[in-house]
C-alpha cells in the first residue's frame, strides 16, 4: 500500500523511497517463509503448494523491482552507466528459473494461479526493455559513462524499508470485577462449616477458660 501511494502521487516519485519499499516487502516476505519452514514444517505440509509458488513470485518480483527503482534513482543524479547495469540486473532478475532452487520467477503454467497475472508481468518486462534501449542509446551518444559488469556492493541498498513494525502484545494487569446481584447487593457467602478438628479445638478452649 506504500508503494502504491508514493506512486500515485503527482510528480515524479522519490525512486529511492520506492526501491527500499520492495526491498522491505522482500525482507519480509522472505522472513514469514523461513519461520514456516523452520518453527512450523508440520503446518507447512498441510499448505496448498501454489501459495508458496506465490511468495516465490512476490519475493523475486519485488527483488527486481527494488533494482529498477534504484537504478531510476541513479539516472536522475546523473550516474548513467551504473543505472544501466541496475536496470539489466533487474530484468534478469525476472526470467524464468531453471530449477526450483536457482534464482528468478516460477514458470507459469496454464493451471498455474499466477496465470491471471501474467499479462500484468510481461507488460512489465517490455516496459523495463524499453527503457533499457532508451538509456543505452542516451548513454552511447550523449553521456558516454562506463556501465559496469556488475553492480558494486557499495551501491546496492543496505536495507529494506518497512512501515510495519511488530508489537508486542501485553495484558493489562486489571482489579477483578466484584459479582454484584441484580438489586445491587454483593453477593452471601455462606459460612464454612467447622470441622471435627477445629470444633474439637474450640470446646476444648471453652473448658479451659471455664
Amino acid at each position: 500500500m506504500a508503494i502504491s501511494a508514493t506512486l500515485v502521487k503527482p510528480g515524479v516519485p522519490k525512486y529511492s523511497l520506492v526501491g527500499k519499499l520492495c526491498l522491505g516487502v522482500t525482507d519480509q516476505l522472505e522472513m514469514f517463509v523461513n519461520v514456516i519452514r523452520s518453527k512450523a514444517p508440520t503446518q507447512k505440509s498441510r499448505m496448498d503448494p501454489d501459495f508458496f509458488t506465490l511468495m516465490t513470485f512476490q519475493i523475486e518480483l519485488h527483488r527486481s523491482l527494488c533494482n529498477y527503482f534504484l537504478a531510476r534513482s541513479y539516472w536522475e543524479t546523473g550516474e548513467y552507466g551504473l543505472a544501466i547495469s541496475l536496470v539489466c540486473s533487474s530484468i534478469a532478475m525476472l526470467r524464468n528459473r531453471d530449477s526450483p532452487i536457482a534464482k528468478g520467477l516460477p514458470e507459469i503454467s496454464k493451471k498455474s494461479p499466477l496465470k491471471a497475472i501474467e499479462g500484468d508481468l510481461n507488460d512489465l518486462k517490455s516496459h523495463m526493455k524499453i527503457l533499457l534501449t532508451a538509456w543505452e542509446k542516451d548513454n552511447s551518444k550523449i553521456y558516454f559513462d562506463k556501465v559496469p559488469l556488475s553492480v558494486p556492493q557499495e551501491k546496492k541498498l543496505k536495507g529494506g524499508l518497512q512501515m510495519m513494525k511488530a508489537e508486542e502484545y501485553r495484558l493489562e494487569d486489571l482489579e477483578p470485577l466484584p459479582l454484584i446481584l441484580p438489586g445491587g447487593q454483593a453477593p452471601v457467602v455462606p459460612a464454612r462449616e467447622e470441622t471435627d478438628h477445629e470444633m474439637a479445638v474450640r470446646l476444648q478452649e471453652q473448658l479451659n477458660t471455664n
